[in-house]
């Protein structure tokens, strides 16, 4: 069990106390988390595969990078967080780019994941070389253009975590910000 300690919101986002996040999943408590979607100048994303023994969508490919926001951390810090225990990038806050808060809920098995989810822009040209991916969470990581992944999502959706259709938000977001 997690003892990682997470602030609780109301459903207007404002800040209540603090709780473990294990209480937050099986209370159904509000809590912030953030995804970070990884593009480059050829109008590649960086997705991720997550490894076959996760709990949620294992063997699935996922967008950049994703996590909770921590109680003793700004948006930004916990986002940033991620994005170096994942995948190994040390970035910069102004690397990152708000593109919307995102408000919803996930139902698992044993959690009711009630989140404000802050979606994040990151332009970044890097090699896959310079990722040192975190083996417990994930299997590999490639870019992929964003047609093929828009075309992969449509012919092949079971290969991808069910995101629906804020995959297409989201192929669609970057590829105005590149023209």
């Amino acid at each position: 069990m997690t003892k990682e300690i997470v602030n609780i919101y109301d459903e207007n986002n404002k800040f209540l106390n603090k709780d473990t996040l294990d209480n937050a999943h099986k209370l159904g408590l509000w809590h912030r988390s953030a995804h970070m979607w990884i593009y480059n100048d050829k109008g590649e994303l960086l997705i991720q595969l997550r490894q076959k023994d996760m709990n949620f969508y294992p063997d699935k490919w996922d967008l950049s990078s994703a996590g909770h926001i921590d109680s003793n951390e700004t948006l930004r810090e916990g986002a940033l967080r991620e994005v170096f225990e994942e995948l190994g990038l040390d970035l910069k806050e102004n690397d990152l780019t708000l593109y919307r808060i995102m408000k919803r809920i996930l139902n698992y098995p044993g959690i009711i994941n009630p989140e404000f989810c802050y979606i994040y822009l990151i332009k970044l040209n890097i090699n896959l070389s310079e990722i040192k991916i975190q083996d417990y969470e994930l299997q590999d990581v490639k870019f992929i253009s964003l047609n093929d992944l828009e075309n992969d999502l449509k012919n092949n959706p079971t290969k991808y975590v069910p995101h629906n259709d804020y995959w297409f938000e989201m192929i669609n977001e970057i590829k105005k910000r590149l023209n």
